[in-house]
């Protein structure tokens, strides 16, 4: 089975995640949250949550953006051959 860890890590440096973003901005990492949806062997379904940085041209923050959606995880041929999918 999957653990929180391994789950942190998995969100933290997929780029899956930029399809519930709405501005094209940044993932604000310290903001990712998530709930465990659903577990069954070698998949897990999450419902995730962070805030997206939006920057200016002249390179401050413009805004941060409310984000979430769910994110499933197939980790069925191994956590490092992990497939990623995110849905709004």
């Amino acid at each position: 089975m999957i653990n929180s860890l391994q789950i942190n890590g998995l969100l933290t440096s997929c780029r899956e995640l930029t399809a519930l973003c709405s501005q094209n901005g940044w993932i604000d990492s310290e903001t990712l949250n998530y709930d465990l949806l659903e577990q069954s062997e070698g998949m897990i379904k999450l419902k995730v949550w962070f805030e997206e940085i939006a920057m200016e041209g002249s390179g401050c923050v413009a805004a941060r953006i409310a984000c979430y959606g769910h994110v499933d995880i197939d980790y069925s041929d191994g956590i490092e051959c992990a497939l990623i999918t995110a849905t709004k």
